[in-house]
């Protein structure tokens, strides 16, 4: 009689289990994670209902006291009851009640609330979700082991297999959920500290965000009165939002918008709402639709960039924005849900001044007056490196100047741009190269009307007379643009200087 099992019956049990195993703990994990979603979109929805339901409990509440109704989200905020999960979000309220809920995130989680749209007494929301941030997580878990006990220094690159250089030398990395072909890491006491653009094969990567997240378009309406999330009504995209950095009206930025398929047409000059929040938020000075005009621009600054293909999605206005600080023109909106490769390159409408030394200027790095490497390694004047050159310079700050070729003792002042701008940064706001304010100048040089010359710069534009860049010069120098003399030259670190902002979009 056969006792047991033999070793072939044996091994093929285990492979069949094996097999099981392979089958069956993808689809636990998703059905997990889904589920996860799912509580997460609910709490979400929850938690705009009850701002909602605290609207009209903060006006009852200030009728009945016979005070002034100051529809705020700071007023309204005392009046939430809502116990759910710990929920940080940016949230408006407009005139007319309507409740947009931006930037949330779940106990920092995998699930965050986009910006959206409200319409009328209705708001939409759209959801992005974990799968391009969980790749990166376990990416920088694996390079965290692979580079265990070895001196990698503090930048490493990825290479097109997913491996990692490092000090010119190659480490192999054994990632779960596929490695990406491309980006950056920062290393720090042999551990990943951040990293920007990883790039996987089967995604493609925000060029804004460090962490990508792909869209996904299910929208949730939050007026408890209403739950036909299809019956949008064109009429109320007018909206009166008070917020406009520059004070104006903006009831006719977002009505009549019509979807923008042309890419044969430039639309430099036409001004941006980036956030989708019906607010201008720029101009557009570059359309990476079509090929540069290369060559000298502002007083032989040169620049060039080349056209991009898989772009973006956007809307247009019908109708012109208010604003005429760079003429009369059309907004262009980012289509939501669109993916794909960011076509235009934006200049803030105003001056960044907040914490401002004497209400209006920074230092580059007053502390790094010599301290830099002279051999510039850090930053690039090349147009579309902007924003780049500013995470590095922000995470340099951060290490106060403790980075591979600086010199001891560059510390931290208090009125430096990079720790001014970080949470802008974050938003996807940036320091423009050398390069991009050339182009930037070579936009507003050539415009039919009213072109940029060094005595209507302040007048006509609303420009300072010099800002800084986010490109390094040399050790004690960083690059700048002058607008009063018609330049971009070098001006010490320790100078102050103003600071606008740009984003791509």
């Amino acid at each position: 009689m056969k006792k047991g099992f033999t070793l072939i019956e044996l091994l093929a049990v285990i492979v069949i289990l094996a097999l099981i195993a392979l089958i069956t703990i993808p689809a636990v994990l998703r059905i997990t994670e889904n589920a996860k979603i799912s509580s997460y979109r609910r709490s979400i929805d929850l938690y705009g209902r009850a701002i909602n339901t605290a609207v009209m409990a903060y006006k009852s509440d200030m009728v009945e006291k016979k005070q002034t109704i100051d529809v705020s989200f700071e007023n309204v905020i005392p009046y939430v009851d809502y116990e759910g999960y710990d929920i940080t979000c940016t949230s408006k309220i407009y005139s007319d009640d309507t409740v947009l809920l931006t930037k949330c995130s779940i106990e920092n989680d995998i699930v965050y609330a986009e910006k959206g749209k409200g319409f009328g007494s209705e708001n939409y929301y759209y959801y992005t979700n974990s799968k391009k941030r969980i790749k990166a997580l376990l990416y920088v878990e694996a390079v965290n082991n692979a580079i265990k006990g070895k001196d990698v220094g503090t930048i490493c690159e990825v290479t097109s297999e997913g491996n990692i250089r490092c000090n010119n030398q190659t480490i192999e990395i054994m990632g779960e959920l596929g490695n990406p072909k491309s980006g950056t890491l920062y290393i720090e006491n042999n551990q990943v500290t951040s990293y920007s653009n990883l790039k996987f094969e089967d995604e493609k990567a925000q060029t804004q965000q460090e962490v990508a997240q792909v869209v996904d378009e299910q929208q949730i309406n939050t007026n408890p009165n209403n739950d036909n999330n299809n019956n949008q009504n064109n009429n109320d995209n007018n909206q009166n939002n008070n917020e406009n950095n520059n004070n104006q009206n903006n009831n006719n930025n977002t009505n009549n918008q019509t979807n923008l398929t042309n890419t044969t047409d430039n639309y430099i000059g036409y001004y941006a709402d980036v956030d989708g929040d019906g607010n201008v938020d720029g101009v557009i000075y570059a359309d990476l639709a079509h090929p540069s005009r290369t060559g000298a621009s502002w007083k032989s600054n040169s620049y060039s960039y080349e056209a991009e293909d898989d772009l973006k999605e956007y809307t247009v206005s019908e109708t012109n924005s208010p604003i005429t600080t760079f003429g009369t023109n059309k907004i262009i909106t980012l289509k939501p849900g669109s993916t794909g490769n960011s076509r235009f390159y934006v200049m803030a409408l105003n001056d960044f001044r907040e914490g401002a030394y004497q209400d209006k200027y920074y230092y580059w790095y007053k502390n790094a007056y010599e301290k830099m490497p002279s051999t510039v390694k850090d930053t690039s004047t090349d147009f579309g490196t902007g924003y780049d050159n500013t995470g590095k310079m922000i995470r340099i700050w951060n290490n106060n100047g403790n980075e591979e070729g600086w010199t001891t003792g560059a510390t931290q002042y208090e009125y430096d741009i990079w720790g001014k701008i970080q949470e802008k940064y974050q938003e996807g706001w940036y320091i423009p190269s050398k390069g991009e304010w050339a182009a930037f100048a070579d936009y507003l040089a050539n415009r039919l009307e009213n072109p940029l010359t060094t005595s209507n710069y302040k007048t006509i534009y609303g420009l300072s007379s010099w800002y800084w860049s986010s490109s390094q010069y040399y050790a004690f120098s960083a690059w700048y643009i002058h607008f009063y003399y018609g330049n971009v030259s070098s001006c010490t670190v320790g100078s102050t200087t103003y600071v606008r902002l740009g984003v791509t979009f």
